[in-house]
């Protein structure tokens, strides 16, 4: 009989194999398109609460399903930084706190831009160490400075931006 979180370890090891087998590049393409391609099927919209002109969430909704905290001591490690989170920031990447936030960012911005919108991600929260992860060049493009989000950080898994 197959457990109900067989399928959720299944992706978590294909990742891993997708890194260990092709590179980190590869793995942040292929979570890049899974994202873009589940944002089309679920088509246009903006998503998570909603603080003057920011939105977060309180908690990342893929962790939840992922539980990629607990597979991190097989999770290879580039330096100070996982291999599932780029190594350059840019107003356009994740804020990259987690293997899902490549996914969840490409999922979130796809949808944004079928609904007529650019998304920033402003800061995710790290997933193994809680600490945030702040996208400065994100931050700067959507006319913020991080002291306009520090109210939102402490409730946040991740806050970012429509414009």
């Amino acid at each position: 009989m197959v457990k109900s979180k067989t399928f959720i370890k299944a992706f978590i090891v294909g990742a891993i194999e997708m890194n260990n087998r092709m590179g980190g590049e590869a793995l942040y393409d292929w979570l890049w398109a899974i994202g873009e391609r589940l944002g089309e099927l679920e088509g246009g919209g903006i998503e998570g609460k909603r603080r003057g002109d920011l939105h977060y969430d309180p908690i990342c909704p893929l962790k939840a399903q992922l539980e990629t905290e607990h597979y991190f001591d097989i999770i290879p490690k580039e330096g100070d930084s996982y291999f599932m989170c780029p190594m350059s920031s840019g107003a356009d990447k994740p804020a990259c706190g987690d293997i899902v936030c490549v996914m969840h960012y490409a999922y979130r911005r796809r949808r944004g831009e079928l609904a007529g919108k650019k998304v920033f991600h402003l800061m995710a929260r790290s997933h193994l160490t809680e600490d945030p992860i702040f996208n400065e060049d994100a931050i700067k493009a959507a006319g913020k400075t991080k002291k306009d989000i520090e109210e939102l950080v402490q409730e946040s898994a991740c806050i970012f931006a429509y414009r």
